[in-house]
């Protein structure tokens, strides 16, 4: 495993670029868009989809921080178990917006 600090700079780089900017931007410029220009329903189909995985994806952060907080054998072994599920996740969720 990397050092602690590794998974910290990691959590603050997805949390800024992936939910600060570019899920921020999508839910609250490009959604409303879709919803009024293409009549696209927000809480059903693929915004509804694209959203759930918006909050997925950050809880997983959510859990990353909390081990990231802890310095045991068992909480390095999580680190690495969130940080490759929320690498798996990230892969469906860009595949879903770019299909």
């Amino acid at each position: 495993m990397s050092d602690a600090s590794d998974g910290r700079a990691y959590l603050r780089f997805f949390r800024r670029w992936a939910g600060d900017y570019h899920h921020a931007r999508e839910e609250d410029v490009l959604f409303p868009a879709l919803v009024r220009e293409v009549g696209l329903p927000r809480d059903k189909g693929p915004l509804a989809v694209i959203a759930r995985d918006h909050a997925e994806l950050a809880g997983l952060l959510d859990e990353l921080e909390v081990q990231l907080g802890r310095d045991d054998a068992h909480a390095r072994a999580c680190v690495d178990a969130v940080a490759t599920r929320y690498s798996h996740h990230l892969w469906h969720h860009i595949d879903a917006e770019n299909s």
